[in-house]
């Protein structure tokens, strides 16, 4: 068990499936836009005991057949990116975003980086997520958002600040890959609490969450779920240990995809898991 967490502490929900492919099976969009709905009613924010600031909804899923060699819903995602940044810049207090797909990674980092700061990244995900639109097969921005947090690619995803990347490859330190290498950039690995906090050095850092990081067979409610990945109880002790650090600028969830979940368990598995990792 973590100690609390005695920060206040921010919930921002931000429904979008606009980074996602279609669902192979019948061409409809995915669930994830659904995710922050369920997670509220599961009792995330009583049990985090949080302040709510609402859902930024991004724009209806548009381009169910990819743009020749282009970002699927390119425009819409720079929509939802810049709302979220906005939020992300005029709160001074630790926000927790239930996404939604892994494009919202990219409206937290700009919000930050506007309000005069510059974390790096801590990145749980089973993905490297490091596709560009020349490489990737879907065209989805959840595939490529730390190609393009880094600056890859060519689309204006990949230069939000000031025509500037958000991040630089070494400010990125990665835990529970299984598929993927960044294409031999030189982006930091670590398997355990001490390794991180030690490779920061004392920097301040972001907390980017794909739901995926966990292993499918107790959390099977993911856009691409891989095998292996870490137990919930795992999870929830490595992020306990890092989000009490005074350093731990704000965290997001996303990639919950409760289409299948009909009885809630996903969901609530994830409440459970933030509430130990935050110690609430």
């Amino acid at each position: 068990m973590t100690d609390s967490f005695a920060r206040p502490l921010n919930i921002l929900g931000a429904p979008t499936n606009l980074g996602n492919r279609p669902y192979e099976d019948d061409g409809s969009g995915r669930r994830t836009v659904d995710a922050p709905a369920r997670l509220r009613d599961a009792g995330i924010v009583r049990r985090l005991g949080a302040r709510d600031l609402g859902d930024l909804a991004a724009a209806p899923y548009r381009d169910f057949v990819r743009p020749p060699r282009g970002v699927r819903n390119e425009d819409l995602v720079l929509a939802h990116v810049e709302a979220i940044a906005e939020v992300f810049a005029a709160e001074n207090d630790f926000t927790l975003l239930l996404g939604g797909d892994c494009s919202t990674l990219l409206g937290c980092l700009l919000g930050l980086r506007r309000r005069g700061r510059r974390p790096a990244l801590v990145y749980f995900d089973a993905h490297d997520d490091f596709n560009t639109p020349a490489s990737s097969e879907t065209g989805a921005v959840a595939g490529m958002v730390l190609a393009l947090a880094t600056g890859r690619g060519e689309t204006p995803l990949a230069r939000l600040d000031a025509r500037r990347p958000l991040l630089r490859d070494e400010e990125v330190i990665a835990i529970g890959i299984r598929d993927g290498d960044f294409g031999g950039a030189p982006v930091g690995t670590a398997t355990s609490p001490a390794e991180v906090l030690e490779r920061l050095g004392g920097r301040e850092f972001f907390v980017h969450v794909d739901a995926d990081v966990l292993d499918p067979e107790p959390m099977p409610w993911v856009d691409s779920p891989e095998p292996g990945g870490l137990r919930p109880g795992e999870l929830a002790s490595f992020l306990g240990d890092l989000l009490r650090r005074p350093e731990a600028a704000g965290m997001e969830l996303t990639i919950y995809d409760p289409r299948g979940d009909a009885e809630g368990t996903g969901a609530a598995l994830l409440v459970q898991l933030l509430g130990q990792a935050f110690g609430r």
